[in-house]
This record gives structure tokens, sequence and C-alpha cells, in this order.
């Protein structure tokens, strides 16, 4: 065999063909990579690979439409059959020099990435795992090539028989898809024979042992085809034909058979098994949080997934099925709407987009729109909605809480002084506690009512009045629950701040400068406390998480040994060497006279345990600023897991259900002008240049000879 592959290699790099099918791969993938990559900023290499495919289904034929037929063109066929080498050596011989041309662009790709590196963050797993993929589809297709060229003499032929063979496992889904909607046993037996599903797995970020080994077994089969093609030209006696073509039949029915087998029996595996997500953020992979929640279930749900398995989202249909293999109560159903056209009327009297999920247990079900589990923004340059993340599994995880829970908890928030509208990711991170929260006026009601699990009192600008005040008092009082933001306002908040001062907290007139080096961000006015265990805290403090608390004031405490007094901690504390400028100048953070001393509490939870076993809970923290989208981002969702936290204690759980929104691409990065045109005229014009040139050299020398 290895005699065979130095002759086939030395043949292809002799003529003019290996190097031009080299030279012209290279100049797809780098246009595509300058103008993807490079131009629009994207660190995906897969987008330029996948932009590719089409070329490959071209330029491959090319390659092996010679490699079969020049020895029977050349009448050299004869001294391959009748010398003392095996058949299988002679086809894998041509095949693995065939895949040595394919395979160094491929490997020239891998550098790619590393310079890309350069100007920002590359996902390499999920690109490198492309490439891989990349390489695979390019084998099988090397395979049907070489397959085709047994066949016929002609390399026109065999060229355009290769392109035909190519080009439909490239266009199968979307020719099965046309003749049925819903697919049909034809359908899945036509899609047995398409590229674009199993591809698609390794430009997803994902390393899918199905689809890697139904390239390699693609491959392997049509190199078996190639073997009893030569074998029947090698034993083609007049004796021995019935015989051997008898033989030939039942083993290859016998080999398709094994390979459908070895790819249909994979599937089976768990998803744990068979496939492994390598994107940064996770995408396809549940949290331990999730698996906590699944591993309690004593009772059964259906996930419906409002779409057919092959239609489905993917990203969708891997997280769905990674909740069935982590329970046994968990059951996924594919409901194709084209086929089930009433079925999403019996959940909702609105139309519920496709890909959406519907979540149902006995007690009750829960409906989760596509567009609720991806966030967007948008996009200035395209002036279209651009989509920055991916909420699936958060959505999912709370969705079955609430259709295993009992009946949901409500929580007011009051309104009336200026208070801060919960809304975007602050309002969906509140939402997956599946709470209810509703308005509450207080001038408009004598009491806070009976059925409060809670209230929220979220950065009110303008002072209550002493009677609203005293209604949430006699409301802790009376063992209840209250989580306050409070922010820096020039009108002092007398009223509403009497309810922390008879717990005997007391605020700072200024805001919080923490010049010490590790306990701020960026400047001294975005700080970076020290976070302290308790009910509420205790996760990010076993995990020395940060949370992120810009322009705060600080919490006095004072403390007290008397009998019945409430237990205070100090959640978020700054260093010794903090102050409370009065003036709160934002350009100016020195120290000055009349500056108050630290260090502070910027945030406490406070409780107190009655007589009658209620418990008063108060959580305040004093800024809303640390609730923003861009402060949780940089903690990594600490900053609303804390206020989560709360939210559950109000429900009388422990802790919340924390499921960050996964990010859905990573950034996009800036490559300068020059870059641009110099990574365009090295990857488009020189690099394929140099091939042409090399391989140009070496065939007119030998023309010489």
């Amino acid at each position: 065999m290895i005699a065979i592959y130095k002759r086939e290699l030395r043949a292809v790099f002799h003529s003019m063909i290996g190097w031009i099918f080299m030279a012209a791969m290279l100049f797809f993938i780098g246009l595509y990579f300058s103008i993807y990559n490079l131009g629009q900023g994207y660190p995906y290499v897969a987008i330029s690979l996948s932009s590719t495919l089409f070329v490959v289904i071209i330029a491959v034929p090319i390659l092996t439409m010679r490699i079969m037929t020049e020895d029977r063109r050349q009448h050299t066929d004869k001294l391959l059959y009748t010398a003392p080498v095996r058949t299988v050596s002679v086809i894998l011989g041509k095949y693995f020099a065939m895949l040595t041309v394919f395979a160094i662009p491929v490997l020239l790709v891998c550098i790619l990435p590393i310079f890309l590196s350069l100007y920002g963050t590359v996902p390499y797993r999920e690109t490198y795992v492309a490439i891989l993929g990349f390489l695979v589809y390019g084998a099988a297709c090397i395979a049907i090539g070489q397959f085709i060229s047994s066949l016929t003499e002609n390399q026109i032929v065999a060229a355009v028989l290769s392109f035909v063979l190519l080009f439909l496992g490239y266009m199968m889904s979307g020719i099965t898809g046309f003749m049925s909607a819903d697919g049909n046993l034809l359908t899945k037996i036509l899609n047995c024979y398409s590229f674009s599903k199993p591809l698609s797995t390794f430009f997803d970020g994902v390393l899918d042992i199905p689809s890697f080994v139904y390239f390699i077994t693609l491959s392997a089969l049509f190199l078996f085809f190639t073997y009893e093609v030569l074998q029947k030209k090698k034993f083609s006696v007049s004796t021995g034909r019935i015989k051997r073509s008898a033989f030939s039949t039942g083993l290859i029915a016998a080999v398709i058979a094994v390979a459908v087998l070895a790819n249909y029996g994979i599937t089976f595996l768990p998803d744990s098994v068979k496939q492994f997500d390598v994107t940064d953020e996770g995408l396809y992979q549940i949290s331990d949080q999730t698996k906590e929640v699944l591993a309690g279930l004593t009772e059964d749900i259906t996930v419906y997934v409002l779409n057919s398995k092959d239609k489905a989202d993917t990203i969708l249909d891997r997280m769905v099925g990674k909740y069935a293999d982590a329970s046994d109560h968990i059951k996924v159903e594919y409901k194709d709407p084209a086929l089930y056209p009433e079925f999403a009327s019996k959940y909702s009297a609105d139309s519920i987009e496709s890909n959406s999920l519907i979540v149902e247990s006995s007690k009750r079900y829960k409906v989760i729109p596509n567009s609720n589990m991806y966030e967007t923004e948008m996009d200035y340059e395209t002036y279209s909605q651009k989509v920055t993340g991916f909420d699936g599994e958060g959505r999912l995880t709370s969705a079955i809480a609430y259709v295993t829970g009992d009946d949901l908890p409500m929580l007011y928030q009051i309104c009336g002084h200026g208070e801060l509208a919960i809304s975007g990711a602050l309002q969906t991170s509140i939402e997956k506690e599946n709470v209810t929260l509703s308005d509450m006026n207080l001038m408009e009601v004598d009491k806070i009512p009976e059925d409060a699990a809670g209230i929220v009192i979220m950065a009110p600008t303008e002072d209550y009045s002493k009677e609203d005040a005293d209604k949430i008092k006699q409301y802790l009082d009376d063992g209840g629950k209250a989580l306050v933001v409070t922010t820096w306002t020039t009108e002092r908040l007398t009223n509403l701040l009497s309810v922390f001062e008879a717990y005997g907290m007391t605020l700072t007139d200024g805001l919080v400068v923490d010049p010490a080096a590790s306990y701020y961000y960026q400047n001294p006015y975005v700080l970076l406390p020290d976070v302290n265990t308790s009910v509420v805290s205790s996760d990010l403090f076993m995990q020395k998480r940060n949370v992120l608390v810009p322009y705060a004031q600080g919490i006095r405490v004072s403390e007290s040994d008397e009998e019945g007094s409430p237990n205070i901690t100090e959640l978020l504390t700054s260093s010794g060497d903090s102050y409370a400028k009065a003036d709160a100048d934002m350009d100016n953070w020195e120290y000055e006279a009349g500056d108050e001393e630290g260090p502070f509490a910027l945030g406490i939870y406070l409780s107190k345990l009655h007589d009658d076993l209620s418990e008063t809970e108060l959580m305040w923290l004093t800024t809303e600023n640390m609730l923003s989208e861009e402060a949780n981002a940089l903690t990594a969702n600490a900053n609303f897991e804390l206020l989560g936290n709360m939210v559950a204690r109000m429900k009388g759980e422990e802790s919340t259900i924390s499921i960050p929104v996964k990010k859905y691409m990573a950034d996009n990065f800036t490559v300068p002008r020059t870059v641009f045109f110099f990574g365009f005229a090295v990857t488009t014009l020189l690099i394929p240049a140099i091939l042409i040139g090399i391989g140009l050299v070496i065939w007119l020398s030998r023309r010489k000879k």
C-alpha cells in the first residue's frame, strides 16, 4: 500500500491537478475568510468552511476523476491486477494519496484561528471541531469520487457522475423536504444519503459521534464498492462469473446492512456518550441545577415541541433531548403544526410560533414561545435584530418547576413614588421564579394584603408618606418579607428610611468610594465588595464569586444585645479604606475633609423569628445600578442570583433557580483595514499563486525531460 500511495502522490504533484486543487480550495476558503472573519469580524472559521462546501463537490470530482480511469486508459491496470499487490492495498494507497492532497489545505486552515486570535477571542474548540467535520466530509467525497472513477475509463464522465452524486448528497435534505413535509419511509431511506444534517452538527459546536461515524462508514462503504468493482475485473473469467456475481451481491447487501445497523444502533446511546458540547457557553448542556430539579421529580411531565423532529430548532432539539436523558419522568413529543393544526389551540387562544415548547403535567401547563428563549438586540449596521443569547434552559427548568409546584406566590411591587419599572433581563429573572408580580399603590389599601408572599420596593425617588411607611412597618412586624432597593437622591427619603431605622440601620448621605485595589472595578465608585455568608448569599460566598455594586450608599448597623432583636447580616461590605463622599462628584473620588469613613455595608439581610413562628425577612440593597444587565453580565449572573435567592425565600424555598442566559455567539471583533487587505492578499492571492507556481515549475521541468 505504501508503494501505491507514494506512486499516486508523485503522479498528483508531478501534474498540475494536485496543485490547482489545493490552490482553488485555499482561494475560496481565503475569500470567505476575508469576507466573514476579517471583514465582518466573525470569530467562527466554520462560517467560511460552510460557505466552501459547494466548492468541494466541484473540486473533488476533478481531483478523483483520474484516480482509477488513468490506469485503465494507459492499460496499466492489468499490471496492478497481476502484481503481487492486494486489491485492498491498491485502493487504499490511491485513496490516502488523494486524501493527503485534500488534507494539506485543511491543515493550513488550522492556522487561521491563531491569526484571528490576535484581534479577539476565538472559540478554538468549536473551530477545530468544525475543521474536523470538514475533513471527514471531504474524506467521504473522495471515496465516492474514487468509486465512480472505477466504473469508467473516461475522465470527463467520471467527473460529471461524481459531481451528480455529491450534489445529491448536498441537496438531499431539501429534496426530501420538498417530497414530503412530514416525512415517510421513502424520505427516511433517501436521507440516509444526506450530508447536511451530520455536517451541521460539527459546524454548530458539537462533537457528534454518530455524525463522525456516518462519514467514516460512508467512506468505508464506497471504498468497499470500489473493491468489488476491481475484484470483478480481476476475476472476470467465464467459468466464475455467475458464482462470483452471486457472492458479490450477497456480500454487498451484507456490508450495507452492517453500515446501516452501525449508524442506527449508535443513535440509541445516551447523549452524554454520543455528543460532546464544545461551545464556550455550553449551549447544548444542562446545568447541575437543572439536573437537581430533574432528579427531584416525582410526577410525569410531557414537553411538546411545536415542530417535526427533522425541522426542529437545532439547539432546542438537543436541549430537550438532554432533559429526557436526565429523567425518566420527562417525555418529549414533537407536534408538527402542519400535521396537528389544532393542537396548540388547546393551550392558547393566540397563535403559537413554530419551535415553541408546551410543558404539561397533571396539574397545569405552561407555554414557552420560541422568541422568549432567545435574547436579541438591534444591529445598527444591518438594522435587523441579532440573536445574542439563548435562555432555553432557564425557561424550561422554570416551567418544569411551575407545572409541578403548588399555587403561584403573589409578590406586590410598591408603586407611586417614582419606582424603577422592572423590565428586560431583570423581569425575566424574576419570572423564572414562577411568581405573580403585581403593582400596588399603598394609598389605595388599608394594609398590605394577607396573600402577599412578599413586597418589592425598587429604587423610589420620592419619599413615602408617614402612613405608607407605617403600613410597611406593620407588615414586617407581622412576619412579612421584603426586598428593598434604594437609590441615591438629592432629597432624603425620611419616611421610607424610618422603616430601616426602626431595626437599627441608617443610610449614609453620600456615595461610597473604595480605593482599595481589589475592591473596585474601573473606578472606585464601581465597587467589588466582600460577599459574606447568609441564607441568601451562601452559594456566592462558597464559590468566591464577586458581586458588582456601582454607585452605592453605605449602611451603618447598630448592634443590639436585647432579647428579640433581629439578626442582621451585612451581605456586602466595603474595605476599611472606603469612605462616603457627600457631594457625590463622579469625577472626584479623592478623600476630603468631612467624608464619612468606612467600612460600610452595601447590602444587608435581616431576619427575625416571632413567637407564632412567622419570620420577618428583609433584604436591602443600596443601588439599583447593580441590577442592570451590564453589571449582571460582568459577574456571570451573580447579581441577579442574589436577588433571585431573596425572591426564593419569599416563596419559602432555600435558593433560586438561577440559570443565566447563555451567550449565543462569541463577540465580533474589529480587524484593521490594513490587516484585512493583508489577509486577503495572502490567503486569496499569494498562497494560491505560490502553489500554482510550484506546480507549473514541476510540470514544465518534467515536460523538458
